[in-house]
Protein backbone atom coordinates (compact mmCIF):
# COMPACT_ATOMS: atom_id res chain seq x y z
CA UNK A 1 0.00 0.00 0.00
CA UNK A 2 1.51 3.61 -0.90
CA UNK A 3 2.07 6.30 1.92
CA UNK A 4 -1.24 8.02 0.93
CA UNK A 5 -3.43 4.28 1.27
CA UNK A 6 -4.33 4.55 -2.27
CA UNK A 7 -2.85 1.78 -4.23
CA UNK A 8 -3.14 0.82 -8.29
CA UNK A 9 -6.08 -1.48 -7.64
CA UNK A 10 -7.81 0.68 -5.92
CA UNK A 11 -7.01 3.61 -8.43
CA UNK A 12 -8.25 1.40 -11.55
CA UNK A 13 -11.48 0.77 -9.53
CA UNK A 14 -12.08 4.33 -9.04
CA UNK A 15 -11.31 4.85 -12.69
CA UNK A 16 -13.37 2.17 -14.30
CA UNK A 17 -15.81 2.94 -12.12
CA UNK A 18 -16.10 6.33 -13.31
CA UNK A 19 -16.23 5.55 -16.45
CA UNK A 20 -19.06 3.22 -16.76
CA UNK A 21 -21.28 5.75 -14.66
CA UNK A 22 -20.25 8.18 -17.17
CA UNK A 23 -21.48 5.73 -20.40
CA UNK A 24 -24.73 5.08 -18.20
CA UNK A 25 -25.32 8.75 -17.28
CA UNK A 26 -24.84 9.32 -21.17
CA UNK A 27 -27.13 6.94 -21.86
CA UNK A 28 -29.62 8.30 -19.76
CA UNK A 29 -28.67 12.11 -20.84
CA UNK A 30 -29.62 11.07 -24.87
CA UNK A 31 -33.04 9.78 -23.57
CA UNK A 32 -34.04 12.78 -21.70
CA UNK A 33 -32.77 15.07 -24.64
CA UNK A 34 -35.38 12.90 -26.77
CA UNK A 35 -37.79 13.47 -24.78
CA UNK A 36 -37.27 17.03 -24.21
CA UNK A 37 -37.47 17.59 -28.01
CA UNK A 38 -40.69 15.61 -28.47
CA UNK A 39 -42.68 16.84 -25.53
CA UNK A 40 -41.53 20.71 -26.79
CA UNK A 41 -43.08 19.83 -30.17
CA UNK A 42 -46.26 18.51 -28.75
CA UNK A 43 -47.05 20.35 -25.66
CA UNK A 44 -47.20 24.06 -26.28
CA UNK A 45 -49.21 24.83 -23.28
CA UNK A 46 -47.71 26.75 -20.49
CA UNK A 47 -46.88 23.91 -18.53
CA UNK A 48 -45.48 22.63 -21.44
CA UNK A 49 -42.95 25.26 -21.71
CA UNK A 50 -42.04 24.83 -18.11
CA UNK A 51 -41.57 21.33 -18.46
CA UNK A 52 -38.84 22.07 -21.80
CA UNK A 53 -37.20 24.79 -19.31
CA UNK A 54 -36.85 22.14 -16.45
CA UNK A 55 -35.27 19.81 -18.79
CA UNK A 56 -33.19 22.45 -20.46
CA UNK A 57 -32.02 23.31 -16.71
CA UNK A 58 -31.44 19.70 -16.00
CA UNK A 59 -29.61 19.07 -19.21
CA UNK A 60 -26.81 22.15 -18.04
CA UNK A 61 -26.71 20.80 -14.47
CA UNK A 62 -26.00 17.27 -16.28
CA UNK A 63 -23.07 18.59 -18.35
CA UNK A 64 -21.59 20.32 -15.38
CA UNK A 65 -21.62 16.54 -13.57
CA UNK A 66 -19.94 15.22 -16.25
CA UNK A 67 -17.25 17.74 -16.24
CA UNK A 68 -16.85 16.79 -12.79
CA UNK A 69 -16.70 13.28 -12.71
CA UNK A 70 -14.25 13.76 -15.69
CA UNK A 71 -12.13 16.24 -13.78
CA UNK A 72 -12.29 13.35 -10.69
CA UNK A 73 -11.08 10.76 -13.50
CA UNK A 74 -8.41 13.06 -14.80
CA UNK A 75 -7.13 13.61 -11.14
CA UNK A 76 -7.01 9.92 -10.05
CA UNK A 77 -5.57 8.96 -13.90
CA UNK A 78 -2.79 11.62 -13.15
CA UNK A 79 -2.16 10.07 -9.09
CA UNK A 80 -1.87 6.32 -10.22
CA UNK A 81 0.84 7.41 -12.89
CA UNK A 82 2.39 9.29 -10.02
CA UNK A 83 2.65 6.11 -8.04
CA UNK A 84 3.58 3.72 -10.74
CA UNK A 85 6.45 6.39 -11.35
CA UNK A 86 7.18 6.65 -7.97
CA UNK A 87 7.56 2.87 -7.46
CA UNK A 88 10.27 2.60 -10.45
CA UNK A 89 12.22 5.55 -9.56
CA UNK A 90 12.10 3.76 -5.63
CA UNK A 91 12.75 0.45 -7.11
CA UNK A 92 15.76 2.05 -9.27
CA UNK A 93 17.17 3.84 -6.02
CA UNK A 94 16.88 0.26 -3.72
CA UNK A 95 18.67 -1.18 -7.09
CA UNK A 96 21.67 1.24 -6.91
CA UNK A 97 21.64 1.19 -2.77
CA UNK A 98 22.80 -2.63 -3.09
CA UNK A 99 25.42 -2.62 -5.43
CA UNK A 100 23.90 -4.48 -8.46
Amino acid sequence: MSRNAYDEALLIQIINGTDTALQNMGTVNQQVTLIAGQLGMANQSTAGQKLTYALTDWGHGFNRVVNSLRALNDNVIRMRDELRTAAVEAEAAAGAGTGS
